[in-house]
């Protein structure tokens, strides 16, 4: 039998594969390994081999391939499979080769792009025919999965276009209608690609409403990372992350609850679900990007999110909710403190801004396309411009309570910008527009405390007299205090409130004149309180949050303080701050109650400090803290007739009784404290009976101070209560003797195990021959 030629066998290979006789074409390449060369195969089968045939099929094929060594099994595939056909001549043979006409293994797209082999052309050039023949991409990821680590061009190539699609049209959305091919994927710019892979969580409804964080994870964090490792070929400078941050400003400023969903729910190009392929190639980054760049990337991500707090210029309560929310995920992202809430009126201890920075800001860093720039000091993110980001949606909020709304772009301008004549116009048509309630003498002392922050957002707490003026930040910073108060003593003349208007202005006017006026003493205790109550976390009922207009709402206001302990962690450690508040508002009470007082101002504080102590007590015990409850009783409550001081701002000249005015309608028999002192005997018992977990020593001095405790408390409690706490007082007692008893048998097994020990080492001889002779111990 004649031998077919070279010819002959390549056009039956050709047949084999366009017929899809995978067996028959993979025996031919097995017995004629000189014809067949690697490139030739995989040419004829990207040329002839039908697009929809299955994966699975030629897998092995191409995997011999890809290493230059086909196998086959001579049983599996028998001879006659790839017998030839004799009917043409070997030249006519020769001539149909040469118009087969075989694709190309690297397709022209790809040309420049740095392709590190020909396997790796022709797995990227078959997929592409693929989908454009087939329409299928889960065929093209069957067919690419397998081989996604022979380089890293292709792994880079299937996470940047495969991946995405895929997730897309097959997992994300099945229903989503018309789909992308590869190819027009390949062809798309930055903005374009961005809208089609986000486009369904922008516009999503019901329960996919919360996809934004995923497809921004999924989705498009793959494609930039996939397509910016490619064009990092042929561009090393080319980042891709720019496009996507300047797509989330531009969402923002069309919706911005959806860019709040996505800066909220995505931590940025660190935060990418890469699947099964994030392992790379051999340890390699996807990008070659180092952990600097990736930290830059980081931070440019961080700085859309404040862009996005000074985009607009509206600002609804659902926009200054949403900007807080950004500016703690800007806060997360570079590792700053996070921002308190922005009705706190404090930015947990924050340092003031510093002079340089603010000479760093300008009127142009505002404008909506310089929000991005890299040298713009209000979205670069560091912790001053967090700081001023939130100093300033503080002010919105507090704008927004007086009836005038601002974003925070505006409000930027006019506390950083405009001169003292454009701030205060501004400031008297707010207090213009002004309504307030006859009576309603909270709404006042609200606004005054409201303009008198917003006239500094800079100014630390304590209000120290090194301040720098320079650095005065608000909205009324330039207008000077005296032109602010008359602003505001006008006001409240002009709504009815003439003797809010005289006692306010006798507290900033005229306070070393009048310093002993009762009046004037009660205003200022109130105002102290006020203030001092603003630097704590207080909701009331249904979780409305405090304001000082609930202060004359309350029949007792000392209870307020129980209510700062309960909402307010480890508020119970600043006690003296809290007697400070309660005996203010104690002083104050003719204005807040309106009611006469059957005891002396002298007793009323006294009785605060002991009701303070004791809730503080409680909190301590609650939040497991023995040791302060502790210290509180001993140092605090006993003996009970210890000196009580009268609040700060009340103190004077004259006797205590005297400055209490009318409030003294007992008689001084009431000042004596020889009645019993139902508050600290009760502090005493509850922290007598708090059961602790110490063990040990350490257990034994806790019984022991409950013991003493509960003693304290038989001393003072009425007849009624004896038997209730001698009750706990004994189960302590078991408790203690029972420890006693086992630290002592514990003891005594120590030392019955050391004298044990003792008497063996005496009955051995000491080592080094240092033994008494025989004859030394007869003498």
């Amino acid at each position: 039998m004649e031998v077919p030629g070279a010819a002959q066998i390549i056009l039956h290979a050709v047949e084999c594969a366009a017929t899809a006789q995978l067996p028959a074409l993979q025996r031919l390449v097995h017995d004629h390994p000189i014809i067949f060369q690697p490139e030739l195969v995989l040419r004829i089968i990207l040329t002839y081999l039908p697009e929809s045939t299955p994966p699975d099929s030629y897998r092995e094929l191409l995997q011999g391939l890809s290493i230059g060594q086909v196998t086959t099994s001579p049983l599996a595939f028998p001879p006659q499979v790839a017998r030839l056909d004799r009917q043409i001549s070997d030249d006519e043979a020769r001539l149909r080769v040469q118009k087969l006409h075989l694709l190309p293994l690297a397709d022209p797209r790809d040309d420049k792009n740095g392709i590190e082999g020909f396997f790796e052309h022709f797995l990227i050039h078959r997929a592409r025919r693929i989908d454009d023949e087939v329409g299928d991409l889960s065929l093209v990821q069957q067919f690419l999965l397998p081989f996604w680590k022979v380089g890293s061009y292709l792994h880079a190539w299937i996470i940047g276009y495969i991946l995405p699609l895929f997730r897309l049209n097959y997992e994300y959305y099945p229903e989503g209608g018309q789909k992308c091919s590869v190819s027009d994927f390949e062809r798309l710019d930055g903005r374009a690609a961005i809208e089609l892979l986000m486009g369904n969580a922008v516009s999503a409804t019901g329960e996919h409403v919360y996809g934004m964080g995923r497809d921004l994870r999924g989705l498009l964090g793959p494609w930039i990372s996939g397509s910016s490792a490619i064009k990092r070929r042929i561009d090393a400078s080319y980042n891709g992350w720019d496009s996507v941050n300047e797509w989330m400003l531009d969402l923002a400023s069309k919706d911005f609850s959806r860019a709040v969903d996505a800066l909220d729910q995505w931590d940025g190009p660190g935060d990418i679900d890469f699947g099964d392929l994030a392992l790379g190639i051999e340890g390699r980054t996807l990008e070659g990007l180092s952990q600097e760049e990736t930290a830059k990337h980081s931070r440019r991500y961080a700085q859309t999110g404040l862009a996005v707090i000074y985009l607009l210029d509206d600002i609804s309560p659902e926009v200054l909710a949403g900007s807080h929310r950004v500016l703690r995920k800007v806060a997360l992202l570079t590792g700053t403190p996070k921002p308190a809430d922005i009705r706190a009126r404090t930015l947990n201890n924050a340092d003031p801004i510093p002079a340089e920075f603010l000479d760093s800001l300008s009127r142009a860093n505002l404008l909506p396309n310089s929000l991005l720039d890299r040298t713009n000091s209000f979205t670069f993110p560091c912790q001053h411009a967090i700081t001023l980001a939130w100093l300033l949606l503080s002010s919105c909020d507090s704008m927004s309570r007086l009836n005038h709304p601002m974003s925070c772009r505006a409000l930027a301008v006019l506390s950083l910008f405009d001169n003292g004549g454009s701030q205060m116009a501004f400031l008297r048509k707010i207090l213009c527009n002004v309504q307030v309630n006859a009576g309603d003498d909270g709404r006042w002392l609200d606004i005054t405390t409201r303009i008198l922050d917003l006239s500094d957002l800079n100014r630390e707490e304590d209000h120290s007299d090194n301040y720098n003026g320079d650095c005065a930040i608000g909205p009324f910073c330039q207008v000077p205090v005296v032109e602010r108060e008359k602003e505001l003593l006008g006001g409240m003349l002009r709504t009815g409130f003439h003797d809010l208007a005289l006692s306010k202005h006798l507290i900033n006017t005229f306070r070393r004149h009048f310093s002993e006026i009762i009046a004037f003493q009660q205003a200022s205790a109130l105002l102290s309180a006020t203030h001092a109550m603003s630097f704590y976390s207080l909701s009331l009922q249904h979780g409305v949050p405090f304001q000082p207009a609930h202060i004359r709402a309350q029949q007792d206001p000392v209870s307020l303080i129980g209510k700062i302990l309960s909402q307010n962690s480890k508020s119970y450690t600043k006690l003296d701050d809290l007697i400070e508040i309660g005996q203010n508002l104690v002083f104050a009470g003719p204005l807040i109650t309106n009611r006469p007082q059957h005891l002396s101002l002298k007793r009323q504080l006294a009785n605060s400090r002991r009701r303070i102590t004791a809730m503080s007590i409680e909190a301590a015990l609650a939040a497991g803290d023995f040791d302060t409850a502790y210290s509180y009783i001993t140092n605090r409550f006993f003996p009970s007739t210890s000196h009580l001081a009268l609040p700060s701002a009340a103190t004077g000249d004259k006797n205590e009784d005297d400055m209490a005015g009318n409030t003294d309608v007992g008689n001084k028999d009431d000042d004596d404290n020889d009645d019993i002192d139902d508050i600290s005997w009760r502090a005493a018992y509850q922290a007598g009976r708090h059961e602790s977990r110490s063990r040990g020593s350490f257990s034994l001095t806790r019984l022991e101070q409950r013991m003493e405790l509960l003693s304290l408390s038989l001393l003072l409690a009425p007849p009624a209560h004896l038997s209730e706490i001698l009750s706990v007082w004994r189960f302590c007692e078991e408790q203690l003797t029972a420890l006693l008893a086992r630290e002592d048998a514990e003891d005594e097994q120590w030392n019955s195990k050391g004298d044990q020990t003792q008497s063996s080492l005496s009955s051995r001889a000491p080592p080094g021959g240092f033994a008494p002779s025989m004859k030394e111990q007869d003498q």
